[in-house]
């Protein structure tokens, strides 16, 4: 599946559906979420309000004074991600989560980061332990071992997808 230019892991068990809200001048899109799964660390050009409408996520964000934060958001909270704030989004729930996210129509560009699996530990610490290993080595979509396990489903084999 390609969206906004980027090939998803339909393996992975989640969807994102996209849709303009030409009265608001924005782009909105439905993220489906399995249990487990996320989406990759990235930034945008414009900034990103979201929403999660079933479930909940983890988001992890390092804005641009280099603080890293991490919050829970429960459905019905909004979350706003300023422009340029590099940032990843994990269901880390034992069921599907659902977010609506929007974004200005105008020039907005989102850019992947998976070069970060790359980086040295003591450089991944700013991503914290726990996130960091789920978003290594993957594109876009990422699964959480860990999180797997004490759902008791099985993470996919090496180099398959999903």
């Amino acid at each position: 599946m390609i969206q906004y230019g980027l090939e998803f892991n339909d393996g992975a068990g989640s969807t994102i559906e996209t849709a303009l809200a030409p009265l608001a001048n924005t782009r909105t899109a439905t993220f489906n979420l399995a249990p487990c799964t996320g989406i990759q660390v990235h930034y945008h050009t414009n900034h990103e309000l979201f929403q999660p409408i079933k479930g909940g996520l983890t988001v992890g964000v390092v804005n641009q004074t280099n603080v890293w934060r991490v919050f829970n958001v429960s459905a019905g909270q909004l979350l706003e991600i300023p422009a340029g704030d590099i940032h990843y989004m994990l269901n880390s729930g034992c069921s599907g989560a659902i977010l609506v996210g929007t974004w200005p129509l105008e020039t907005n560009t989102t850019f992947l980061l998976p070069a970060l699996g790359a980086f040295p530990p003591e450089a991944q610490l700013m991503f914290g332990r726990s996130a960091f290993p789920a978003v290594q080595g993957t594109f876009p979509l990422i699964r959480d071992a860990a999180c797997l396990a004490r759902c008791g489903a099985a993470a996919p084999a090496a180099g398959t997808a999903g």
